[in-house]
């Protein structure tokens, strides 16, 4: 018994024909009917009751019919894997995120990743989320992890997860004793914000301006390690992730009645469901990552809706 008898079979078995089947495999009736006989001698059973043209299966054909449809469907899932694994050494797949993404949700991602696939070439890019879906768009980057909202032209977009930001400052400024406080008590202190064209100075200023605030900026830094030295250093109060802020010896506090979150999606060229399978892969520990990680993050409700709803991060 071999892969091409199996195949002889399963298109005679599917068509109802040797006539049929050789027109579709682009053999002779001859050839076909010859390997069946075959595969008949060897199985020491008859597979087809032979009525003219027309061909049914006996009961020992009914019972190899699904079995050899199952090592069909095995062996091209084999063949494609392993086309799949040969590409590999020319396959990078290539991530962009902010710092804040890659320090705080990516690391046991990366870990199990690379464990999967210690011979794959994992790059990340760290950037500002404009910049980064720039660069999804012209194909230096395979798969974004920006905060959204994101506009879409020519990108398939899914939201992924949200976190809250918190204030935090440095334990000898004057909110080192509040848990929380109003938006007003926010404008006589200088701020170190996100730069422009990042995910959560979006969402900054869009709160910013809700309230009615024009904040001082005294800096403006992507790093959140550079964020939080210089915070200790007393330059200024500035927003961190409150995984980052509970983790660090940061005293940290809500805005009452603005909680501040950013919400981050998966942004790529191509339709998700259609990715390569390692693409398939990374995405699925993120998802992974999501559900059963630390209540911090939590799955988005609902797509992302444009600028009018407060941008994430």
């Amino acid at each position: 018994m071999d892969i091409r008898q199996l195949q002889m079979f399963n298109t005679v078995a599917e068509l109802g024909g040797f006539t049929k089947a050789g027109t579709k495999l682009f053999i002779s009736h001859s050839a076909i009917s010859r390997q069946i006989a075959l595969l008949e001698e060897e199985l020491h059973c008859r597979l087809f009751v032979r009525r003219g043209k027309q061909v049914t299966l006996t009961e020992a054909g009914q019972v190899l019919f699904p079995r050899a449809k199952a090592i069909l469907n095995q062996v091209s899932d084999a063949a494609q894997r392993v086309l799949e694994v040969s590409q590999f050494p020319a396959l990078r797949i290539h991530v962009g995120t902010s710092t804040t993404t890659l320090s705080s949700f990516l690391p046991p991602i990366l870990e199990k990743f690379k464990n999967k696939h210690p011979k794959l070439s994992l790059l990340i890019t760290t950037g500002l989320a404009d910049a980064i879906v720039e660069e999804i768009r012209d194909g230096t980057i395979d798969i974004g992890l920006v905060a959204l909202p994101v506009e879409g032209r020519g990108l398939v977009v899914q939201p992924l997860y949200r976190e809250e930001f918190l204030v935090v400052v440095n334990n000898r400024h004057p909110f080192a004793k509040k848990k929380a406080v109003q938006p007003r008590e926010l404008q006589n202190f200088p701020m170190i914000l996100y730069p422009r064209g990042s995910g959560f100075r979006r969402a900054l200023d869009h709160f910013f301006s809700k309230i009615g605030l024009s904040p001082i900026v005294r800096l403006e830094l992507e790093n959140e390690e550079a964020i939080e030295s210089a915070v200790c250093g007393g330059v200024g109060i500035a927003f961190l992730s409150k995984l980052r802020a509970s983790r660090h010896k940061l005293h940290h506090l809500r805005i009452l009645g603005h909680p501040l979150c950013r919400e981050v999606g998966i942004v790529c060229k191509t339709t998700l469901e259609k990715l390569p399978e390692p693409y398939d892969q990374f995405l699925q520990l993120c998802r992974d990552r999501v559900g059963s990680s630390h209540p911090i993050f939590l799955a988005p409700l609902e797509e992302p809706k444009g600028e009018e709803s407060p941008p994430g991060t």
